[in-house]
């Protein structure tokens, strides 16, 4: 579950003192300011602060694939209108986002499906481009071009976005050394614990997607 790597930003925080309504009116409806701005998702790291919804500030964990600026994958840019106002992002199909007020894959996403923002899906693209996926304390994350309106978007796919969005991650010990030690986290990430997280994944799905259907049999 990833973003497009070449065109995705965020809402970067860089002062304590900015308050998340300050900062979504600094990034995304030009107020003047210092202290937010948005940046590109490839430009993030462990530690940094992002708006993870309009009034919401989120830690980021750790950013998967922040080396892999060479892959290329299969992506959905979806362009998205609010009265005047037009926005566009791009991310993987298994990627999770509201759509039509429930949580799901960015695949069944149609034209004339309604976002968070409010606006309204006008046009999906089928692309290729490199990727990356900052994931956030909350499980959430503004997206946006460089430009236009932003959406919210689930930092999870569909087999992860349930865990991810629950209590749990934030008494686990990656949330904790992450908070603690944010530059050792991302480079112990980046070199040890994303190659084995990929590999694993293919299998992980595959068991939780048993587990119910071995659950109703029992």
């Amino acid at each position: 579950p990833c973003f497009g790597r070449e065109r995705s930003h965020a809402c970067l925080v860089s002062d304590a003192t900015v308050a998340a309504e300050s900062a979504y009116r600094m990034c995304y409806l030009g107020a003047p300011g210092e202290g937010a701005e948005r940046a590109l998702m490839s430009e993030l790291s462990a530690g940094d602060v992002v708006l993870a919804d309009e009034r919401t500030l989120a830690r980021v964990v750790v950013v998967q694939h922040a080396r892999d600026a060479g892959a290329r994958f299969r992506l959905l840019t979806i362009r998205h209108a609010r009265g005047t106002a037009r926005g566009s992002f791009s991310l993987t199909a298994d990627h999770m986002l509201p759509l039509d007020g429930r949580l799901a894959p960015a695949r069944e996403a149609r034209v004339g499906a309604r976002l968070s923002c409010g606006g309204a899906v006008e046009a999906i693209i089928h692309e290729r481009g490199g990727v990356i996926n900052p994931i956030s304390s909350t499980g959430y994350i503004l997206v946006s071009a460089a430009t236009g309106e932003p959406a919210l978007a689930a930092t999870g796919n569909e087999w992860l976005a349930d865990v991810m969005l629950s209590a749990y991650p934030q008494y686990s010990l990656s949330f904790a050394l992450s908070w603690l030690l944010p530059a050792t986290t991302q480079a112990f990430y980046d070199d040890a614990l994303e190659r084995l997280f990929d590999a694993a994944v293919p299998a992980l799905a595959a068991l939780k997607a048993a587990a119910p259907s071995a659950a109703a049999r029992a």
